[in-house]
C-alpha cells in the first residue's frame, strides 16, 4: 500500500512564500528529511499543496523541491485548490517549470482538463470527489431513540423514520463514482487515483473499476470558505465554535474540518480495508 504525506506549502523552507534562499536547512522538508534515515524514510510519495489557498503556485521553490523529492527516490505530487482565473494562470506557468512528471490532485474541472492534457498523473482531489463529509449525516439514517418535545402548550413524541434506500445510498455514496462522472474521469484510459476521507459511516462497499482510493487519515473536510483576502486569514488552527455530531469544527486558513480522533475514527485504517484502497495520506500540520 502506498504511503503518502501531504505537506502544507508552509512546510517548505521559506522566507515568506517560497524563497529558494533557505532550501538547505529550514522547514519540515529538507534534504536530510528525505535521506535514507530521515523522518520521511517510510514515505513513498510527498504531496505539497493546499486545497484552499493558491498563493504557493507562484512560488519559486516548488519546482526545485519537486526535483529534490524525485531525486531522493520518492514520488512527488502537488495538491491544487479550486483555481480562480488568476491562480489558473499561475498553475499553467508552473506546469512549464516542472522538469519531470508528478502526481497532481485537482479540485476543479478546469485543472482536471489541464492535467489530463499534460504528461502528469491525474489525481482527483477531495473537493472534486464531492464526498458527503459532514459527520452529522450519519444521524439522519441510523436509528435514533424517540424523544418527547414540549412547546409550552403540548407534548409530542418524536420517533425516527429511516430514510428511503435511495437517500441512504446518496448519503453513503461518492458522487464522483456516479456513472456519468466516473465515465468522465476514466475517459483517458487506465487507472486513476482519488482522495477520500474516512467517514463515521464507513467506506463504500465497492467503487467502479479503474479507481484507486487514497485514504486521507488526518481530518474530515467540512467546507472550504471563499477566498477574499490574505489579510486576516488565520494561519494557525482555530476552533470555529460549532460541532458536527459532537465533533468540534476547526479552521486553518480557508479550510474547515473535523479531526478523526474527535469523531471516533481511528487514524490508521486497520483491518478490513477494501481492496480498492491503494494508499493512505497523512497531513501532519492538520493533525
Amino acid at each position: 500500500m502506498e504511503r503518502c504525506i501531504w505537506l502544507s506549502p508552509d512546510s517548505l523552507p521559506a522566507d515568506g512564500w517560497f524563497s529558494p534562499d533557505n532550501l538547505p536547512t529550514d522547514g519540515w522538508l529538507s534534504p536530510d528529511s528525505l535521506s535514507a534515515d530521515g523522518w520521511l524514510r517510510d514515505i513513498d510519495t510527498v504531496f505539497i499543496g493546499d486545497e484552499a489557498c493558491g498563493l504557493f503556485l507562484s512560488g519559486e521553490a516548488l519546482p526545485l523541491w519537486i526535483d529534490e523529492i524525485i531525486g531522493s527516490g520518492k514520488g512527488a505530487g502537488i495538491v491544487l485548490p479550486y483555481l480562480t482565473p488568476e491562480r489558473e494562470e499561475d498553475f499553467i506557468k508552473l506546469l512549464g517549470r516542472l522538469a519531470r512528471p508528478v502526481k497532481i490532485a485537482v479540485n476543479d474541472f478546469g485543472a482536471f482538463r489541464l492535467v489530463r492534457q499534460s504528461a502528469h498523473t491525474l489525481v482527483i482531489g477531495r473537493l472534486l470527489a464531492k464526498q458527503n463529509t459532514d459527520p452529522a449525516i450519519i444521524t439522519f439514517y441510523e436509528d435514533q431513540p424517540g424523544r418527547i418535545v414540549y412547546d409550552g402548550m403540548e407534548r409530542a413524541k418524536l420517533t425516527h423514520a429511516a430514510p428511503p434506500e435511495s437517500l441512504t445510498a446518496h448519503f453513503t455514496g461518492v458522487p464522483a463514482f456516479s456513472d456519468e462522472t466516473a465515465a468522465l474521469f476514466l475517459a483517458g484510459g487506465g487507472e486513476i487515483s482519488i482522495i477520500l476521507d474516512r467517514l463515521p459511516h464507513g467506506l463504500p462497499a465497492s467503487v467502479p473499476g479503474g479507481f484507486n482510493v487514497l485514504l486521507n487519515t488526518e481530518n474530515i473536510l467540512v467546507s472550504i470558505l471563499p477566498c477574499r483576502s490574505c489579510e486576516g486569514c488565520p494561519d494557525k488552527e482555530t476552533y470555529v465554535g460549532a460541532t458536527r455530531a459532537g465533533a468540534p469544527i476547526y479552521r486553518r486558513r480557508n479550510t474547515c474540518y473535523c479531526k478523526y480522533s474527535e469523531c471516533g475514527i481511528k487514524r490508521e485504517p486497520g483491518e478490513g480495508v477494501p481492496g480498492y484502497v491503494a494508499g493512505t495520506i497523512v497531513q501532519p500540520l492538520l493533525s
